[in-house]
């Protein structure tokens, strides 16, 4: 059986994503507005097909309005700057299911077919279901940059199933990247399959925590810090800084919220985002500085639990410099290169600075730069 692997987002890759936004620029032929963003070139054709004349490019960081679809939802029309084609679906990150597009031409490829396994990319964290459609239950969520393998899809295109962590479930397909023709996989006949021409669910990133409840109102914001956040992937604002609170707004993935306060223990952050005033896991967001440095704006120490004896890892949108000691006075001693994982050994008091191991290099990275798959206050105190 073919397969698809998604694997670690190449350098340099996750940080260009903080370019892209998910806010359409143009109305599309139905009611419902999809946007498309790259993650590297994709070329616009005349018509679906990898043998149809190329008539532009989707440049690496792009944003295009996805006005309909192929038949079997795995080449989509675009407007880009003027322009308009076709791409091809697997190549492209989704706002939304393309599925309940407009189908908008009686052309359709046939899959490509392909011999090897094909590498895939997600920037996102993924929920894992039960089955394909957004309301099956979750068994698992697959940190972004994480690999895992493809073993089928539903007929519609729209899921792809997984298997990850001794598990088999399904993940949106719309929201992860693929090197060859999604429709190549093996369809399963078993899965949800929505009416035609009807939706088959919105499905969001996973957060790092646990499902949304009812809004309930933000509290008043604190003065300016010059300090904000940003959000690798769509990240849970809540009313207080636990993983058990109400969750008031969503940021969207490449969003930035000003950084307002922290709680006793610096592993929430409040933030301002929009009107809306809460609470974000420090370990989800890169901070512009020390979130050590922000005003204590709540006395809650809660730390998210894990299971003992997980290993805490840790990556960042950009390469960082691995210091001698928890200090921007220490001599480096080492790299963690951008979208690289590092083992997480320990902390400081301040939670301020994580001790790590890259590769065999131990040392200090600043904590408010690393995104976690974990909450750091699990990690024990260190002096060096």
């Amino acid at each position: 059986m073919n397969k698809h692997i998604l694997t670690k987002l190449g350098p340099g890759m996750l940080s260009l994503l903080l370019l892209l936004t998910l806010t359409a620029t143009a109305t599309a032929q139905t009611s419902t507005v999809i946007t498309a963003n790259t993650l590297f070139d994709v070329n616009v054709r005349a018509t679906p097909g990898i043998s149809s004349g190329v008539i532009a490019v989707l440049p690496t960081g792009a944003q295009a309005v996805v006005i309909g679809r192929s038949p079997d939802n795995n080449w989509v029309q675009v407007e880009y700057e003027g322009n308009r084609g076709w791409a091809a679906a697997w190549l492209l990150i989704f706002s939304n299911d393309t599925f309940p597009l407009d189908v908008t031409t009686d052309l359709q490829p046939v899959p490509l077919a392909f011999s090897d396994e094909i590498a895939t990319l997600s920037p996102y964290n993924l929920n894992m279901r039960t089955d394909a459609n957004n309301s099956a239950d979750i068994i698992g969520t697959i940190p972004f940059a994480t690999e895992v393998t493809a073993t089928g899809r539903n007929a519609t295109s729209s899921w792809v199933r997984v298997e990850y962590g001794n598990k088999e479930g399904w993940v949106a397909a719309w929201l992860v990247t693929m090197r060859n023709d999604i429709n190549g996989l093996p369809v399963d006949t078993t899965a949800f399959a929505p009416p035609s021409g009807g939706s088959s669910g919105v499905n969001e990133p996973a957060s790092p925590v646990s499902t949304p409840v009812t809004p309930i109102p933000s509290a008043p914001a604190g003065p300016a810090t010059g300090i904000f956040v940003t959000a690798p992937y769509r990240v849970n604002i809540r009313t207080a800084p636990s993983v058990n609170a109400n969750v008031l707004d969503i940021m969207a993935f490449g969003a930035q919220a000003s950084a307002v306060g922290r709680n006793a223990v610096n592993n929430w952050i409040q933030v301002k985002y929009g009107e809306t005033v809460g609470w974000v896991a420090a370990w989800v967001v890169v901070a512009s500085d020390n979130t050590a440095n922000l005003p204590v704006a709540s006395d809650v120490v809660d730390v998210a639990p894990i299971p003992t004896g997980t290993q805490i890892t840790g990556s960042s949108i950009y390469a960082v410099v691995i210091r001698s000691g928890p200090s921007l006075t220490f001599g480096p001693v080492g790299e963690v290169p951008a979208n690289t994982n590092a083992n997480l050994l320990g902390r400081t008091e301040d939670s301020a600075w994580v001790k790590v191991n890259y590769e065999g290099v131990e040392g200090w990275v600043a904590a408010w730069v690393m995104v976690a798959s974990a909450d750091m206050n699990n990690l024990p105190v260190q002096d060096q």
